[in-house]
């Protein structure tokens, strides 16, 4: 009997992963796609680049099972995002990642809270890479800048957050603030953001997840419709 059992919930894991898969390969083909090469340059501060793993390529079906699913429970199609921020007129991506990167501002390889080159990150990356261009370029004054880069040193030693417990929070808003010694990619990308009023001022970003981000940058004049600047299931070579 506890076969059976054991059979509807793998049933059940599968058609989610359909679902899932569905609205992934819907969404990824109604949008248009741009040379790599041809954005970076562009970039500017603002921006916001989503990213979606692809494990499949990497050989991973354990994680790519897994990840799926949560995916298709966390109604996104992204895994990880980033935010724009030119500094000496060099486009950065400033993020949160548990896999270590160069981080420009500590001078070391380091997990957590990172300010990363961006042609080296986007053209190493594997999987998918989607980008949210701002329509028109930000007056950034000088206390502006100053707050930024005050807001990077300040979470410069933050480690990335990744727990169970963070996770569902993002999703069903038990609680309305959390003050912690981590943070994720979201929040970094909500509060800088909020920093250059593109974001709600109301919203706490300490629970905010990709789908709200998403749902944001959908919503606002201010950004252009959303491009693929990597994608590796069908090239446009």
């Amino acid at each position: 009997m506890k076969y059976k059992y054991i059979g509807g919930v793998i049933l059940f894991i599968v058609v989610l992963l359909g679902i899932e898969y569905y609205k992934f390969r819907k969404r990824i083909y109604s949008i248009e796609t741009i040379k790599l090469e041809n954005i970076i340059s562009s970039l500017r501060t603002g921006d916001i680049i989503f990213y979606r793993y692809d494990n499949w390529k990497q050989n991973k079906f354990i994680t790519c099972f897994i990840m799926n699913t949560c995916q298709t429970f966390l109604s996104t199609i992204y895994t990880h995002c980033s935010i724009v921020i030119r500094i000496n007129d060099i486009p950065f991506l400033y993020t949160a990642h548990h896999k270590p990167e160069y981080d420009y501002i500590t001078k070391t390889y380091k997990s957590g809270s990172m300010l990363i080159d961006s042609k080296k990150y986007l053209m190493a990356y594997q999987g998918h890479v989607v980008l949210y261009k701002i329509k028109k370029r930000l007056r950034i004054g000088n206390k502006l800048k100053g707050k930024i880069i005050d807001y990077i040193h300040i979470n410069k030693s933050k480690q990335f957050e990744d727990s169970i417990s963070k996770n569902l929070n993002t999703i069903f808003k038990i609680t309305e603030y959390e003050i912690t010694d981590k943070i994720m990619c979201c929040q970094i990308v909500g509060d800088i953001l909020k920093l250059l009023k593109l974001f709600p001022k109301f919203f706490h970003t300490s629970i905010i997840n990709l789908s709200d981000i998403i749902t944001i940058a959908d919503m606002s004049k201010k950004y252009k419709t959303p491009v693929i600047i990597k994608n590796l299931y069908f090239m446009t070579d």
